[in-house]
């Protein structure tokens, strides 16, 4: 009986022992695979990541020659423009006058065309323009310049032989040491002189004193300057000459 039971002990013990063979097989086998699943999922990862790194940075460096190119046409462009300038500015500055009267009565021609002023009618008032022929002499006259406080009758100068223009102004009321309105006009603010033919036609002339301005009439140019006179009056002095 004793040699049956440790038969039997011997023979529990060889199970086991290659049962914790067998297992310990197993787990090895276990983690050996899964090491080289894991290699390999990572080194095809890295392939594929370093593709796309290697293809987005080919892009990068198509893109980045791209802009390149056209900042050096833009660059190209400028340079061409700037040259173009320089020449442009250069024939202007040679054609036209740089001061003087002549390049105020060119950018004054350029402002009436800008404005909308017909081309031949320019050209026919320019073409008219010649020194005066023929000239009355000299007159100075005076007329007071309308206030909103002067009270009394209005004021005017007739000028011509049928009285062709009448002249008028007004302005801005003087002020007191203590503010209020005085009847008389404050000379350095600006004023309205109106010129007033006898077919009804009215130019009117705003700014500073002193004011010049012409006017045709018939056959006869009159010409105005208009200063500060005595208190509450304006001074005129005026002539005429042929036209045209």
């Amino acid at each position: 009986m004793v040699h049956k039971n440790s038969y039997n002990i011997r023979k529990r013990y060889r199970e086991r022992s290659r049962q914790r063979t067998a297992t310990f097989v197993k787990v090895a086998a276990f983690f050996i695979v899964t090491a080289f699943l894991a290699g390999w999922i990572g080194r095809n990862y890295n392939e594929s990541r370093q593709a796309t790194l290697q293809k987005k940075l080919g892009e990068n460096r198509t893109e980045i020659l791209e802009l390149q190119e056209e900042l050096l046409e833009a660059r190209a462009q400028a340079q061409t423009a700037s040259a173009r300038y320089t020449q442009l500015k250069d024939e202007i500055s040679k054609e036209l006058p740089n001061e003087g009267p002549l390049r105020e009565l060119v950018a004054m021609i350029r402002d009436r065309l800008d404005e909308g002023m017909d081309p031949e009618r320019l050209e026919f008032i320019i073409l008219s323009a010649r020194p005066p022929r023929n000239c009355s002499d000299p007159v100075t006259r005076r007329f007071i310049v309308k206030t909103p406080a002067l009270k009394g009758p209005d004021s005017a100068v007739n000028i011509g032989a049928d009285d062709e223009i009448s002249v008028s102004g007004s302005g801005t009321a003087a002020k007191s040491k203590d503010g209020d309105a005085e009847a008389w006009f404050d000379p350095a603010k600006p004023v309205a002189i109106a010129f007033e033919t006898k077919s009804g036609l009215v130019e009117t002339k705003e700014g500073n004193l002193p004011i010049y301005h012409s006017l045709v009439v018939g056959d006869k140019e009159y010409r105005f300057s208009i200063e500060e006179g005595v208190q509450s009056f304006a001074k005129i002095t005026f002539d005429h000459c042929d036209y045209p």
